[in-house]
Order: structure tokens, then C-alpha cells, then sequence
């Protein structure tokens, strides 16, 4: 290919200000033309985030593989895939090692994939899983930079279970925390109806409790018909309907 690059035109999702390619990305333009340039042999890749971050307003640069020749191009703002490229076998691929890697704990392998092969946080393994869904709960920095780099924080298996039901039911308070600080809702209920602060109570978790009953709906309903309350006064566990019974009262 040498260094003519490669002419697409793709669809344009929304973007801001000016994209990279000389297109004005107000709005939904039905299409955009780029032309794309390999990356010269040697150069280091975009030092931005290759996906959005929660936390910085960082440049999109999504990861391009030319398969007529298998070197790599970067495009701003856009995520392309290129025909006749397989992205299935190799996206499932970088999946298995980063849920791997996630659930070991392994912090700097998890970056190694995260930062220098630009492995998507939410890349699904063989089974369908993110890195989020299968990390080591008791492992806060696996968890903060798969968030840091824009892991769904939100993302539901077959059974409606969220890694903020993940951390309540296992008690891994600090990593539910990290969770609701990049934005997990923690009102979502699984195929049961259940909140994380349910689970949290069967668990008999008090401290995931304590945390969790602020902010949860405590007149939410499993499929039992129970709320939080129903359910610890079910089980018996008295020192958590003390602390449900302060969040319900409201004094008049």
C-alpha cells in the first residue's frame, strides 16, 4: 500500500467540532470520507485513550487494521471496520486475555492490554463476558482502570446481574465504591427484581448495607414482593433493619 493510504466512507456518528479529515461533524451527517494513512514503521500510537474516558474529555482513536497489508492506521473520532477484516476470532481473542488477565488480579498485564494493544475494556470473551463482569472483586486497581478506561460500569449478564450486584454480593465494599464513583447505578435489579442491597442483605453483608441504603430505592420490590426491609425483617437480621428503618424515616 506504501503511503497512499486507504479513501472510506463510513457512517458519522455524532461528533464534536471538527473532525480530523476536514469533515464538520455538527449534528448526523449521513456519511464521512477520510482518507486514512498507515502509521510509519516505528512511530509511537496516539498518546490519548484509544476509546472515550469517563474522567477526561479525551480525543476518540479507535485501532484500524489494513488487512491488504496488516499494518495499522489510527482514525480520530470514528470507529471503522474494514472489509474483509475478521474483528470476530480477534476481538474474542483480546477478550479471553483481558478477562484473563481481570480475574487473576493481574493488574499490569490488564494495563499492558488496556495501553500499548488497545484492547476495548468492554471486549467480550469466548462466553460473552467483559473484564468487568469476571475481575478479581477484591482487586480495586483492576477494577479502577478498566473504569478509568471506559468500562461499562452498567452491563448486565443473562441474568440481569451487574458488577455492582458482583461486589455486594461477594462484600468487596471498596470495589463498590470504585463502581459508583464511575457512575453505577445501583437501582438497576436483575431477572429477580433485586436490588444490589438486597443481595447485600441475604448476603448479610452490613457494611455493603450501610453504603448501599442511601442511595438505593428501599420501596423496591423483588420478585418476592419483598423490599429491602421485608427482606432483612424475612431473614431476621434485626442490625440491618435498624439501619434500613433510619434511611425510611423521614421526620415530619
Amino acid at each position: 500500500m506504501g503511503g497512499a493510504g486507504l479513501a472510506l466512507s463510513v457512517p458519522a456518528p455524532r461528533l464534536d467540532g471538527q473532525a480530523k479529515g476536514g469533515a464538520a461533524c455538527h449534528g448526523y451527517p449521513q456519511r464521512l470520507s477520510f482518507s486514512v494513512q498507515p502509521r510509519p514503521e516505528g512511530a509511537e500510537p496516539p498518546k490519548t485513550p484509544p476509546w472515550p474516558s469517563r474522567q477526561r474529555g479525551a480525543k476518540r482513536w479507535f485501532l484500524l487494521c489494513l488487512t491488504s497489508t496488516g499494518r495499522r492506521a489510527y482514525l480520530p473520532g470514528v470507529e471503522v471496520p474494514c472489509a474483509g477484516m475478521q474483528l470476530g476470532n480477534a476481538e474474542i481473542r483480546a477478550g479471553d486475555r483481558l478477562t484473563g488477565a481481570a480475574a487473576r488480579g493481574d493488574i499490569a498485564e490488564v494495563r499492558h492490554l488496556l495501553h500499548l494493544e488497545l484492547v476495548h475494556p468492554d471486549s467480550h470473551n469466548r462466553f460473552g463476558k467483559t473484564a468487568l463482569q469476571v475481575m478479581m472483586f477484591g482487586n480495586i486497581f483492576v477494577a479502577e482502570e478498566l473504569l478509568k478506561q471506559g468500562a461499562n460500569p452498567n452491563i448486565q449478564d443473562g441474568s440481569g446481574t451487574t458488577p455492582a450486584h458482583d461486589a455486594a454480593r461477594t462484600g468487596f465494599l471498596d470495589t463498590l465504591k470504585i463502581l459508583v464513583e464511575h457512575g453505577a447505578d445501583v437501582n438497576v435489579p436483575d431477572a429477580s427484581g433485586s436490588l444490589p442491597i438486597h443481595v447485600a442483605i441475604r448476603e448479610g453483608h452490613t457494611d455493603v448495607v450501610c453504603f448501599l441504603a442511601p442511595q438505593s430505592q428501599l420501596q423496591h420490590k423483588d420478585y418476592k414482593g419483598r423490599t429491602p426491609l421485608e427482606l432483612a425483617e424475612h431473614l431476621g437480621l434485626s442490625h440491618i433493619q435498624c439501619i434500613l428503618e433510619q434511611h425510611l424515616f423521614v421526620p415530619a
